[in-house]
């Protein structure tokens, strides 16, 4: 009965070394690249400033992809590092050109309204 146990022991802890080896976490790069294109999509990037957020979105991409590449893993894990920081420059860009489009089309509201009480002030004086 012990060399059954001891056999279970060995072979579960083989198939969770295997498991673990095959599969490391992605770089924490990547998830930080994920939410700040999470935040500039909630920002209406994707609606102001579209192509720096797709340039963000194919980097963060070609980041997994690499991540998950069989081959040289440092290399592999130093290049998804790399293309997930630049992701995340991306998704800033795409964010601060969205707020900035936002801040603009906000001013050009605004001055449409002031003029428009501008208009009805000199009407009530003629």
């Amino acid at each position: 009965m012990p060399i059954r146990i001891w056999i279970a022991c060995a072979i579960a802890a083989a198939v969770s070394a295997v498991a673990c080896a095959s599969t490391p976490p992605p770089p924490r790069e990547i998830a930080d690249a994920e939410e700040t294109i999470a935040l500039a999509r909630s920002r209406d990037a994707g609606k102001l400033a579209p192509d720096s957020l797709r340039k963000a979105e194919d980097k963060l991409s070609a980041a997994r992809t690499v991540a998950e590449e069989d081959g040289d893993e440092e290399e592999n894990r130093r290049m998804a590092i790399r293309l997930a920081e630049e992701a995340k420059v991306d998704a800033q860009l795409a964010l601060a050109e969205s707020e900035r489009e936002r801040t603009q089309l906000d001013a050009d509201e605004l001055s449409r309204t002031l003029d428009a009480l501008e208009n009805e002030v000199h009407d009530d004086r003629d």
